[in-house]
């Protein structure tokens, strides 16, 4: 019987250990004036940064390619849509436009912020992104991500 409840936690211990990938993770810059976020889930690196000298725009990364749906040609322009899905059901949706970088298989982008964007990353209960052919490429959830938020305003000025 001791081996089965063993046997059991070591299983919810590997899975609680994958689902803490899934956290956002922040940290300001050593010179405080850029910060940056990151998520791991399904295989999939993602990380949002600011900088103070690039004003409203943030820059995206997501390693795990080549993606379903994008062209993954090195340094074709390409595009795809992030999700923010609410507490309440209310989904936002904010385009995002970049390129594939092949040398490591990542999606490299930039998009505009504005404080409802901000508002919508801290207070989210989901995030997911889309490419343009509506291939779902990953999915998060949005713990720790109010964090990330306020390391945004005091490093970025967002």
């Amino acid at each position: 019987m001791s081996s089965r409840i063993l046997s059991i936690a070591a299983v919810l211990s590997v899975f609680v250990a994958g689902a803490a990938h899934a956290d956002w993770t922040s940290r300001i810059n050593p010179d405080g004036k850029g910060a940056s976020a990151e998520a791991k889930a399904e295989g999939k690196a993602l990380r949002i940064g600011c900088a103070r000298f690039m004003g409203d725009e943030m820059s995206l990364t997501l390693h795990g390619g080549p993606f379903k749906g994008m062209k993954n040609v090195d340094d074709a322009e390409d595009s795809m849509m992030m999700w923010i899905e609410m507490p309440d059901g209310r989904t936002a949706r904010n385009p995002i436009d970049g390129h594939y970088y092949a040398p490591e298989n990542a999606f490299v982008g930039r998009f505009v912020v504005s404080e409802v964007v901000l508002q919508q990353f801290a207070g989210g209960k989901e995030m997911r992104f889309t490419t343009a052919k509506g291939n779902t490429l990953l999915t998060l959830p949005m713990k720790g991500s109010s964090k990330a938020r306020a390391d945004f305003r005091k490093a970025c000025g967002l």
